[in-house]
């Protein structure tokens, strides 16, 4: 039997918050000092200080997701600008389609799909987006991959958070300020593969390097925007009966 050691209120306060404290840490490290988190992504257990940044990415995008689905049950500019869209088809739908109800479940199938469709694109594309030096293996691309989109990812979430206040009535704001925030999550994964991260021996090989970092992620992120929202569309109008309407 294995003896008993001394377990105090800094060992209890270890298993509550431990965690905790570390995302936190990481999450504030990739913003301030994302080197160090880089360094420790090429150890086997992070240096067992950093938390992983995959569990950290997927989290967020998790969290996202809800709230996208929250706010879309809300009344404001963000869920009427979603509404308007099936109201425009009500009249090819016949009386017993319900725009507000299409909404919802508009959003439930997009919020369900997002983390893991982004999950399984951005894996996909850290396989053969090759920025991070020679000898750079699949795993530790993956890992120094999202590493570098945590601040965008955190960036995202804000940006969820805040919209029902920020825009409850102006659709107009809504879209001018979507567009740059999108516009700066690039420029966030950019900066952070560049501070961080990429390879190349000269610093205009790192820019060029980080600029096809965030263009791709970009891209990727468009592609998985634009699914999710055609399967999410799909699934509202084979819920309403109307399959050859698809």
């Amino acid at each position: 039997m294995a003896r008993n050691l001394d377990i105090g209120l800094g060992a209890l306060t270890e298993d509550l918050f431990g965690l905790n404290i570390r995302g936190v840490r990481t999450v504030a490290a990739t913003f301030i000092q994302p080197r160090e988190v880089f360094d420790a992504a090429r150890h086997p257990t992070w240096l067992d200080r950093y938390t992983p940044t995959i569990r950290l990415a997927f989290f967020m995008l998790s969290l996202t997701a809800v709230f996208r689905f929250l706010w879309a049950s809300e009344e404001g500019a963000f869920a009427a600008a979603i509404t308007e869209q099936f109201v425009d088809l009500a009249d090819d739908l016949g009386d017993d389609f319900d725009p507000a109800a299409a909404m919802e479940r508009y959003f439930g199938v997009y919020a369900a799909m997002i983390p893991f469709a982004w999950l399984a694109t951005q894996s996909l594309l850290s396989l053969v987006l090759r920025v991070w030096g020679k000898g750079t293996g699949a795993v530790l691309r993956l890992r120094l991959h999202m590493t570098a989109l945590i601040p965008s990812t955190l960036f995202g979430l804000l940006f969820l958070l805040t919209m029902p206040v920020l825009f409850k009535d102006v659709a107009a704001l809504l879209s001018a300020w979507t567009f740059a925030s999108s516009g700066l999550m690039v420029a966030l994964d950019v900066t952070t593969s560049f501070r961080g991260g990429v390879g190349g021996e000269t610093r205009t090989g790192r820019i060029v390097r980080a600029s096809t970092f965030g263009l791709f992620v970009f891209l990727a992120n468009v592609v998985v925007s634009v699914v999710a929202s055609a399967v999410a569309y799909a699934a509202v109008i084979l819920g309403s009966g109307h399959r050859n309407f698809v």
